[in-house]
């Protein structure tokens, strides 16, 4: 017998999305919603239990906090903007406050996140999330993110791109609808 040939890739895209469509079928039926579901999904897992934890913190969390949608919301707003090639560096020396006081909360928050991410504290990691919706509304109402100024510019789509790499960390925000 000859060796069967195959188009790896091609098969590992299918059993991932046989997989992927039975988890989402499984959290609906346990009443997540079915946004929550698809946010949590969209992130790459590779343990369907991870999935479940998250979908489970983040309907808890959007059931229990009021921010959640604000937060939603503001996400999107960032995601929209985002510029990969701005990367995440920045000038500090072209900073307003209201940029200042967006990069420090991303910075503590994203010192946190990492630990939390790793230790499967998503109930957690959702609080420290809602930390920043103050700095990021403040950020939005008060500055010109396409500033004609190509380094405040570059600077404030780099904090955006700090911002949405976070959020994306645990789910797509952008899926929630408030």
């Amino acid at each position: 017998l000859g060796a069967v040939e195959f188009d790896r890739a091609r098969v590992e895209t299918a059993v991932v999305d046989f997989i992927t469509g039975r988890l989402e079928t499984i959290l609906r039926d346990r009443g997540y919603a079915y946004d929550t579901v698809a946010a949590v999904l969209a992130i790459q897992s590779a343990s369907p239990s991870d999935a479940a934890d998250r979908c489970r913190a983040l309907q808890q969390f959007r059931d229990s906090n009021e921010s959640m949608a604000d937060l939603a919301t503001a996400f999107g707003r960032a995601a929209n903007l985002s510029d990969a090639s701005a990367g995440t560096a920045v000038n500090r020396n072209a900073f307003t406050p209201f940029d200042a006081d967006l990069d420090g909360a991303l910075a503590a928050a994203e010192q946190q996140a990492g630990d939390l991410m790793e230790r499967a504290e998503y109930d957690q990691l959702l609080a420290v999330f809602a930390t920043l919706r103050t700095p990021i509304d403040a950020f939005f109402e008060n500055v010109m993110v396409m500033d004609s100024d190509p380094v405040v510019r570059t600077n404030r789509l780099a904090l955006l791109n700090r911002f949405v790499a976070l959020f994306r960390q645990f789910a797509d925000f952008s899926s929630v609808v408030s």
